[in-house]
């Protein structure tokens, strides 16, 4: 399927992100032999908001948004978030969509597998334990 990359306008990928309000960041580039700034790391109550799945093709972003404030990234939440991303897909699509997301709860759920099938939007196979895939 990878190896026509007409597939790849096919397939639409994604993942939540804790974004801290002080995000100072913690990665830099840096010339080689060049010392890295001096950065403070993030206390476990430091205060930050839930970017919320940010989805995407080659085509442009489908999805972005912040969880609201006392909200979680549910199959609930995410069925509105699935909602969404079908309305950016033609409807007189000949070729099915794939979704690559990682395997998260909420992204294996019985309700969000039930949205994908009711927008006829297929699930690809995330590998166990596969970081260097997550988007």
């Amino acid at each position: 399927m990878l190896k026509n990359k007409r597939n790849w306008k096919r397939i639409i990928t994604g993942d939540e992100s804790w974004i801290y309000y002080n995000n100072d960041g913690t990665a830099e580039w840096v010339f080689p032999g060049e010392q890295r700034s001096v950065r403070e790391n993030h206390q476990i109550g430091a205060k930050k908001l839930m970017l919320v799945v940010v989805f995407f093709s080659t085509d442009g972003i489908k999805f972005a948004g912040f969880v609201p404030d006392g909200k979680n990234v549910n199959a609930i939440y995410l069925t509105g978030v699935l909602d969404c991303i079908a309305e950016t897909i033609p409807n007189s699509r000949p070729s099915p969509i794939w979704l690559h997301s990682d395997n998260a709860s909420s992204h294996r759920a019985k309700l969000t597998t039930k949205k994908l099938h009711e927008h006829a939007i297929t699930r690809l196979p995330h590998p166990a334990y596969s970081p260097d895939l997550a988007p």
